[in-house]
């Protein structure tokens, strides 16, 4: 969450302009320092104080920016004696609503970005490898071989550019949707691995696209990381629509791990794990993981719809 803060001034705090001294001098026993009065009035939490008999004598201007012109109803009411510090969470839960959308906007940038990597950049390489197929037709042998070289370079770009194009934006998941695309990678997996692998799925409408887009670089990481590390015989992916969120749970019988020790280290494993994280905290979500030494591991992933 977010901190709201609010610009202050050195001095005792204030309610709508009121010194605190003048309602601790209208009969208040209790009297606040000096200095812990200087310091709630420069700390961004809204604080109030009440005295012995319960009634509320000193609040700051944080307290007073978080409540408006109730401030000044708050002296006298009655509380038991403390000193209480609040914080106003609206202004955070703004900050993470636009970073939500950035996100969105960045997933939309993306597509686009990674449409453009495909489709004119692979065209302009094709048209090169015809050029120059055509011009090895009217050279001498050690010009053709020299030719076919840079046509095995311009392979290798293209190559290249696929794997930006699909880690910027996962056109699969256009052309197929989420579950299809999953399913897509997860034949991939087992036949690269050995790994029987089962999918539940159950959406009974298309997510937005820059979900679609974080479930599917999750599924992908998390295959990922079970193929190098985990030494699993099977494997099993869960999807569903639950409210306003999407859940996917992907689970494994192999070795398990220590989850504290493994995300304080600094291996690859870790690094897969914080990736996963760090890409769902970005859109709001988040990453639940439970595994233990020859126990298995579960990864449970949970984000918003609406980003």
């Amino acid at each position: 969450m977010g901190v709201r803060t609010t610009e202050t001034k050195a001095g005792p705090p204030s309610v709508n302009g009121r010194r605190p001294d003048a309602a601790i001098e209208q009969g208040r026993d209790t009297q606040p320092t000096q200095a812990l009065i200087g310091a709630i009035g420069q700390t961004a939490d809204s604080v109030f104080i009440a005295d012995n008999d319960g009634s509320i004598f000193c609040v700051n201007p944080a307290f007073t920016d978080l409540v408006g012109d109730a401030a000044a109803e708050a002296l006298g009411s009655p509380f038991s004696q403390f000193v209480t510090p609040g914080r106003d969470v609206t202004h955070g839960q703004g900050t993470e609503a636009a970073m939500r959308r950035l996100n969105s906007l960045l997933e939309r940038q993306s597509a686009r970005i990674a449409g453009l990597l495909h489709d004119e950049a692979g065209q302009f390489l094709a048209a090169a490898h015809l050029a120059i197929a055509d011009i090895a037709r009217d050279v001498p042998l050690p010009v053709q071989a020299r030719l076919q070289q840079v046509r095995m370079h311009l392979d290798e770009v293209v190559e290249q550019l696929r794997s930006i194009s699909h880690e910027l934006h996962p056109s699969i998941i256009d052309h197929l949707g989420l579950v299809e695309a999953v399913k897509f990678i997860s034949r991939a997996f087992t036949r690269r691995t050995g790994v029987q692998l089962t999918i539940e799925a159950h959406l009974d409408e298309p997510c937005p696209a820059t979900v679609g887009a974080v479930v599917y670089r999750f599924v992908l990481e998390a295959l990922t990381n079970i193929g190098e590390h985990a030494q699993a015989a099977s494997v099993s992916i869960a999807i569903a629509r639950e409210g306003s969120r999407l859940l996917c749970a992907i689970c494994d019988d192999g070795a398990g791990f220590d989850v504290a020790a493994t995300l304080a280290s600094n291996g690859t494993h870790s690094h897969g794990l914080m990736l996963i994280r760090d890409r769902l905290e970005a859109v709001g979500g988040t990453l639940d993981i439970t595994s233990a030494p020859q126990q298995g591991t579960r990864l449970r992933a949970i984000i918003p719809l609406e980003i």
